[in-house]
């Protein structure tokens, strides 16, 4: 801001020839920076409303979701319809009131810069920064962290979507049902179990590895595990030791007996088939596995209420079928029961995922049928928010369903060839063909999506040498006397399915059509346009970059034809996810055997396996670094919007703290520096700061005593309520790049019906763009008296993907005069009546609204002041 202000007035044209001395002062001539402390205290909350609190409800057991205690509240309510902006309110108030402030610490620390205009006005610019509060660091774990958040918590939106409807009708409540547990099964069952399937191969690694001196190694980690064990019970126990001995006994010389009794019991064992060190080191991994288990859990649960005792029942039901099948392998082989017990156990949680995998695609397809009953029957004035809800529901399922399956399998490939570098095959062929896994043989085989082909015995088209041996017009191969089954590649090809590379192709399908829609927008963001080189020779100087009208007019068409095809996006992504897995296993589709013999032929030769894997490696490499490198960015801007809607952790959710901080800067402002207060205030608001301020005046304007007063008292002088205090210091509200039209009344219509009354897309596409001047806007909503603010200016650029107009439809060029340039310094068209103000800045994207290419807004902003 106060680059943009310190830029006034921008560079003249006609004052390019003229000395330096005739050229003009600057408006602002300098900027102090002062650091500012200020002590936060929670957003004040009308104690009458209470918004199915949850505070009683134990951590570990903690079952619904915030949107689902939400749809509750909204049944409960009485009147037929809430007012315009309750619902959004209420669901401020759901995040905010179970949190009591200071969550990470008692201050906020900002920079206060105090500047003085060529009239003597005096100016202060305050940051209030909230991005820290959301965004993940650029490295590759924080990375991947960040995409399995938002994947994992995506299915979280699209219940928002649907539960926030007020009042829904049967068929509403029903189909709410059937999509909540189809996320569940997806934010659940398939994480637990994947992690847990993780931890039972890797209790194999011990019987099959060829590293010598195991028995070192077993009694090594012994010895660390009693340590750490001793630390961690004397530390929750009796924190303090009473004198030097006990503590050098406790944390030194027990861990050294454990390591040491350890080693010789081994060594006296050295004959025993059973191996205690392996024994012993499996044990050790189970151990390792649950300090796993809890480290996600405990990250976890901040996003998925209830996971934790989901995590541990699944982890103790997996520990105990491991067991059994290990007692049952050592009555019957007396050897590499281990290995035998982990081969069984994996089978199980296999067939485990794969009906957990069914019955999501079965919730999700009824989800969706209903779904689309469910919105026909609605009222045709609530048709539009209702289709817009649904349509979010499965979008917001069916890509982190996909994401989901192709970043774990690139996971678990990447896991199996590490595994292959242990022991190749990673079973041995005894383990898997032994007798006495036959009495669930044939009921596994049940899962399998490819017709003649045992999973148990992996897959013969990757027998470890040799070439599969294959009966003429039959799917079935065996692998010659001399190979053996690499049961590892056959798990990964039968999880991914013979659907895969259709399943991709339509998956891609959408991802190009939302490549293809941004990439304009994008490129624009890299290069903006600039000036031609005519007009940088005739006038000597370095030329502002700008587009022209037609250039913003065909960004502005291109956006909106990408918005509509949103629909079509979803649909792409929702069958290849739902529909053709099923369809291969109910249908048995034999398009796989051709796709199948293709892989085969293509894969005969060690040479070429030699080469895929190089490419593999590299390409995995390559393709990891760019998405930290490029991606990051773009991961930042969805995580914020998600985070700011997360409903987790109930104590102390982001959007409790990011108001947290928001309206102590707001009361400090409200006072003043130097306690006489100011004259006017500015919110100048990009982006999601556009929509943080509007959710948050929008809550202060309507948390108001029975009088009409603000119940805040230190917020007075702002005049929240209607009423007019002595001294009101009136809020002036300057937005750009405002998402709340685009995409939070699009996605979001029940929580945002403040914005819309019907959402864009809800029902019809968006129509062809305006070549005339819009002379009035074509709505009253958004209010500015709903916000509390005096004026409300709102600018966009024609292809911004995040937010553009709030009141105008479809208007994206400059000025109205002219239809070919259009660009700075003509006059903008602006469109305004007492207390809005709307215009289109021209061509761009999202960002640069606060440099050389953006002068009008610099000339709008001193305006306001």
């Amino acid at each position: 801001m106060a680059d943009l202000l310190l830029s006034l007035p921008p560079f003249n044209p006609e004052q390019a020839d003229k000395p330096c001395d005739q050229k003009g002062e600057r408006l602002y001539q300098a900027f102090d920076a002062n650091g500012v402390q200020i002590p936060l205290r929670p957003v004040c909350l009308d104690s009458r409303v209470d918004v199915e609190r949850n505070q009683s409800v134990p951590a570990a057991f903690r079952l619904q979701e915030g949107s689902y205690k939400f749809a509750i509240h909204l049944w409960k309510q009485k009147q037929l319809a809430p007012k315009l902006g309750e619902v959004g309110r209420n669901w401020s108030i759901k995040l905010l009131q179970d949190y009591y402030g200071a969550a990470d610490s008692n201050k906020y620390v900002t920079t206060r810069l105090k500047g003085r205009r060529s009239d003597d006005t005096e100016v202060h610019i305050y940051e209030m920064f909230w991005a820290d509060l959301a965004r993940p660091t650029n490295s590759v774990l924080s990375f991947l962290l960040a995409l399995f958040q938002l994947i994992l918590h995506l299915p979280s939106l699209s219940r928002v979507a649907i539960d926030t409807r007020p009042h829904p009708d049967w068929i509403w409540r029903v189909f709410q049902a059937f999509h909540r547990y189809a996320a569940r099964v997806l934010q659940i069952a398939l994480p637990l179990a994947k992690l847990v399937l993780l931890i039972v191969f890797a209790a194999a690694i011990p019987a099959v590895t060829h590293v010598q001196h195991l028995d070192v190694i077993s009694a090594v980690v012994v010895g660390i595990m009693v340590g750490v064990g001793i630390f961690l019970t004397i530390n929750h126990v009796k924190p303090a030791f009473q004198s030097r001995s006990r503590w050098f006994f406790a944390s030194f010389l027990l861990p050294v007996f454990a390591t040491l009794a350890t080693y010789l019991a081994v060594r006296n064992s050295a004959g025993d088939e059973n191996k205690p060190e392996i024994v012993l080191l499996a044990a050790a991994i189970w151990i390792l596995g649950a300090g796993l288990l809890w480290w996600a859990m405990a990250a976890y649960q901040q996003t998925r209420p209830g996971i934790t005792g989901y995590g541990w029942s699944a982890y103790l039901a997996s520990l105990v079928g491991f067991s059994i099948a290990a007692w049952a392998a050592h009555s019957h082989l007396q050897a590499s029961w281990i290995q035998q017990a982990s081969f069984w156990t994996a089978q199980w949680l296999l067939a485990a995922l794969r009906l957990s995998w069914i019955c999501f695609a079965l919730l999700a397809i009824t989800s969706s049928l209903l779904g689309a009953i469910a919105w026909r029957r609605s009222p045709l004035a609530e048709r539009s928010k209702a289709r817009a809800a649904v349509r979010t529901s499965r979008f917001a399922l069916a890509i982190p369903a996909f994401l989901f399956v192709l970043i774990t399998s690139l996971i678990w490939a990447a896991l199996f060839s590490i595994a292959h570098t242990i022991h190749e095959p990673f079973y041995d062929a005894a383990t898997i063909a032994t007798a006495a896994r036959h009495p669930h043989a044939e009921w596994m085989n049940n899962f399998d999506l490819f017709p003649n082909k045992d999973i148990a015995h992996g897959f013969p088209d990757d027998c470890t040498t040799g070439k599969p041996v294959c009966s003429p017009g039959q799917a079935s191969c065996t692998c010659s006397s001399d190979t053996q089954p690499n049961y590892l590649r056959g798990v990964l090809a039968w999880s991914i399915g013979s659907s895969s590379y259709i399943v991709f192709l339509l998956s891609f399908a959408g991802l190009v059509i939302l490549i293809w829609w941004a990439l304009p927008s994008v490129l624009t963001e890299r290069f903006p346009p600039r000036r031609d080189a005519g007009w940088y020779q005739k006038h000597g100087t370095e030329p502002p970059r700008s587009g022209r009208n037609k250039d913003a007019l065909w960004m502005g068409a291109w956006i909106s034809r990408g918005l509509d095809s949103i629909s079509v996006v979803t649909w792409l992504s929702w069958t290849a996810i739902f529909l053709i897995p099923l369809a291969f296993i109910y249908l048995g589709w034999p398009w796989h055997l051709h796709y199948l013999e293709l892989l085969r032929n293509y894969s005969d030769g060690a040479t070429k396996r030699a080469v895929c894997k190089v490419i593999a490696v590299v390409s995995t490499t390559a393709i990891l670094a760019s998405l930290v490198h490029y991606s990051s960015p773009i991961l930042r801007v969805i995580l914020d919007v998600d985070t700011y809607l997360r409903t987790g952790p109930i104590e102390g959710t982001p959007r409790a703290k990011i108001f947290e901080r928001y309206v102590s800067l707001l009361r400090h402002v409200a006072k003043g520096p130097d306690g006489r207060g100011y004259d006017h205030v500015v919110i100048v608001a990009h982006s999601l700061g556009a929509l943080i301020s509007g959710d948050l005046l929008n809550l202060l304007q309507h948390q108001v005593t029975s009088d009409g007063e603000t119940i805040d008292p230190d917020l007075r002088n702002f005049g929240f309520g209607g009423t007019s205090s002595t001294g009101k210091i009136p809020i002036r509200l300057f937005t750009m790049g405002n998402p709340l039209r685009q995409l939070l009344n699009r996605f979001f219509p029940y929580l945002y019906d403040w914005v819309r009354d019907n959402p864009d897309n809800g029902t019809e596409p968006l129509p062809s763009p305006a070549t005339t001047a819009p002379t009035a806007f074509n709505s009253t909503l958004p209010a500015p008296e709903d916000l509390g603010v005096e004026k409300w200016v709102s600018a966009y650029r024609s292809g911004d993907y995040v937010g553009r107009s709030l009141w105008l439809d479809e208007w994206y060029k400059r000025t109205a005069t002219c239809s070919e340039n259009g660009i700075y310094p003509e006059p903008i068209y602006k469109v305004e009546d007492d207390k809005r103000i709307e215009f289109c800045i021209g061509a761009g994207a999202h960002t640069h609204y606060w440099d050389d290419t953006a002068p009008d807004i610099a000339e709008a902003l001193n305006k306001l002041i």
